[in-house]
Formats: C-alpha cells, structure tokens, sequence
C-alpha cells in the first residue's frame, strides 16, 4: 500500500467526469474525457489510474467492450496499490460491466464481487448498492431471479434515501417482477421509475424503462400504448447514439 489515506489530491477535472458518469450523463462525460491526454496524469498513478478506469467507462458506453476491458485491466493494476476504494471499486465495476458484455459471467461476477469488496471496505453505500445491482444484473442473465431479488432489496438498504439510486433500483425490481409474471407490481414500480427518470431529464434510464413497459404491454395485451412506449424508446436510442 503505497498510502495510508485516501484523501490526496485528484485532478479536479477527473473528479468532475467521473461525477458525470455517476450521474449517467455519459455522452457529456466522454466529450469532457476527450479533452484530456494521459500525458497529463503520468506523474501521479493514482490519477492515471482513475483515468483509465474513465477512459473503460466511455468505451463501455460506447460499446467498444475490448477496449473498456484493456483501459479496465490498466486501471486496476494502477489503483491497486492505493487506498482509494471507491476508485478501486469504480474500474472493478466496469471490468464487470465489460466481461457481462462479451458473455464471461464468471468473470464479470468476480469482479463485482471485488468491486463489492472495495466499496465495503471505503465504507461507499452507494458503491456497495452498485455493486450488488451489477451482481443482480448478472444473476438476470442467469435467470435466477430470487438471487436478483435479494440483490436488489440488499441494494435498496444501503443506498437509504438518494432518490435517483433508488429509482434505479426499483426500476431493476419492476423488471424482474414482470419477468416472474407479477404485473400488477411490475407496472407500479416501472411507471414511478419512469416518472422520477423524466422529472430529472435522466433519458438513458427512461429507455430502459419504456422498453420494459412496452414489454409489459404486449404480455397484457395493451398493443397501442406498447408501440406508444418502443417508439418513445427509440426516438431517444437514435438521439442518444445508444447501441
């Protein structure tokens, strides 16, 4: 361990990036990112580190999953000798993010579970809650729906009362309930989701919503207002630049 406190100073460029992503502006973030060169953070290799752990996160984004996966490897390796958990935590979380992607579930869970760890271990909630929605996410995959529900409510404890994170959540817990057939509920949690995403202009987690609620249409046989929500949906895919 190279430092005993994770309170050093991080460029506050990066730190304002790395906010951008938290809060799912992430065509801002990777234009701001775009701006800056890893030459500037070569002295420090915390914020090399963090960088690379930013540059993972936009080619995720972006969908260029090998290259999120090189950036995330790079980061880790940089931050491992840190105590800056949450950072650690953060370029473990997109490593994740990254393998669920190009289908390696024994890896992405892995590396949820050590970006967990690291949370834990900083004492982040909300990292933690990050944490346990990526491990629910990949525990959907799976189809192992209770695993995701314990996941979620889990999730749902640890991040208390920041209201777009547990938007977050119970728009994840609306999905799986439609997925076990539990309409009823499903339809209230998607609906409130949907409504706290466009009060807070939050429109990449409003896709996910409306295609969702789209689904849940077409099983109650609601056909108009399922094409109402998909070509909703699409209109910000297209605009957003989504894959």
């Amino acid at each position: 361990m190279k430092i005993s406190s994770p309170r050093i100073d991080i460029d506050n460029r990066l730190l304002a990036i790395e906010e951008l992503f938290r809060q799912r502006q992430y065509a801002v973030a990777v234009r701001e990112l775009s701006a800056l060169n890893e030459k500037e953070f070569k002295l420090k290799e915390y914020e090399q580190g963090l960088y690379f752990s930013l540059k993972a996160a936009a080619s995720y984004f972006e969908g260029n999953y090998k290259i999120a996966l090189e950036n995330g490897l790079k980061a880790v390796k940089l931050l491992a000798d840190f105590s800056l958990n949450s950072c650690y935590g953060r370029a473990q979380l997109v490593l994740s993010q990254s393998y669920s992607a190009i289908g390696d579930l024994k890896n992405a869970e892995m590396r949820a579970r050590d970006a967990l760890a690291s949370y834990r271990r900083g004492d982040d909630n909300v990292g933690q809650g990050d944490a346990l929605n990526e491990l629910a996410r990949i525990a959907y995959i799976r189809c192992n729906y209770k695993q995701v529900l314990s996941h979620l409510d889990e999730a749902l404890e640890l991040v208390g009362d920041k209201p777009r994170k547990r938007a977050q959540m119970t728009g994840n817990m609306g999905r799986i309930l439609l997925r076990l057939g539990q309409w009823d509920e499903a339809r209230k949690y998607l609906n409130d989701t949907l409504k706290f995403f466009e009060d807070n202009n939050q429109e990449v987690s409003q896709v996910h919503n409306l295609l969702d609620l789209g689904f849940l249409q077409i099983r109650l046989r609601e056909f108009a207002d399922a094409v109402r929500n998909f070509n909703k949906a699409l209109e910000k895919i297209v605009a957003l630049g989504l894959k």
